[in-house]
């Protein structure tokens, strides 16, 4: 798959209908709604990676945690905004690429819906660094990915729950892993994995 770059992203929030971007939720994802009830997780600080049309960040911003929400893209993030305000949610919205962030430490969450499947296995290092240096001890990524149940190759890398074993092995527990769906606008939804991941 061709590396995605944040032109390439900049393109998509620029000329595509955000409503019928495949990973569009109007609502918060329900695997993160649940797993947040599971952790009794119900206030702190969530960094929401790659927000695009930030519709997940404003629904945690309204349910009373402090968010903090990264795009490569500046028209995703304008637009992120507009929506924040329309909402009356309070959320800091940053330009920011997770494999050369300037963002400060620490996070209690990281939300990663669909940003991690994207990099290519030589960007991982520094992925997971990046993601070891936000997130405070004991604190988790809830990470949705394409998971290696979803035909074709077109699209987002695939993964399997033993790759993401392996990937996540030093300086974090995997707590669980789910199959389950990129619920959004296309039918069929794309299979997924979602991860619950705990750093050590």
């Amino acid at each position: 798959m061709p590396m995605v770059t944040s032109h390439s992203w900049e393109n998509v929030y620029q000329y595509g209908q955000i409503e019928n971007m495949p990973w569009y939720s109007a609502g918060l994802d329900k695997d993160i709604e649940q797993a947040l009830q599971e952790l009794e997780i119900s206030s702190g600080k969530i960094l929401d990676l790659g927000t695009g049309p930030g519709t997940q960040a404003v629904a945690l911003a309204k349910m009373g945690f402090e968010v903090t929400a990264t795009d490569v893209s500046e028209t995703a993030i304008a637009k992120a905004l507009k929506l924040a305000n329309i909402q009356e949610a309070a959320v800091v919205f940053e330009v920011d690429d997770i494999l050369a962030t300037h963002l400060i430490p620490f996070f209690d969450v990281i939300i990663d819906r669909g940003v991690f499947h994207s990099f290519s296995l030589d960007e991982h290092d520094e992925y997971i660094g990046n993601i070891q240096r936000l997130l405070d001890v004991g604190g988790y990524l809830l990470l949705k990915c394409f998971s290696d149940k979803q035909p074709g190759a077109v699209g987002p890398y695939r993964y399997s729950a033993s790759q993401i074993q392996n990937i996540f092995k030093t300086g974090f527990k995997v707590i669980s892993i789910s199959e389950t769906e990129f619920r959004g606008p296309h039918q069929p939804y794309p299979k997924a994995l979602f991860c619950i991941i705990q750093k050590t």
